[in-house]
């Protein structure tokens, strides 16, 4: 687990909800959790689009794929 995450998880809600007048008035350090989920997801989706840019298929979609054949082919010999 990254430091980011193990960070997170053994954040209390009371850390949660602390204000970070520097950020803005209302800001809190559930805000900064926030922003950095999603930008991590912003960078996931980027690399992602490249991988399939390049011809890589990502694992998830291979398993995907595997598990929705194997769906149609069991409906398939019912």
């Amino acid at each position: 687990m990254g430091v980011c995450q193990s960070t997170i998880a053994a954040m209390s809600n009371a850390e949660f909800a602390k204000l970070l007048p520097k950020l803005g008035p209302q800001a809190n350090s559930g805000d900064v959790v926030y922003i950095l989920v999603a930008d991590a997801h912003e960078h996931l989706g980027q690399s992602v689009a490249y991988a399939r840019m390049n011809g890589i298929v990502a694992p998830w979609t291979v398993a995907a794929k595997k598990a929705a054949a194997e769906r149609k082919s069991k409906a398939q010999t019912q």
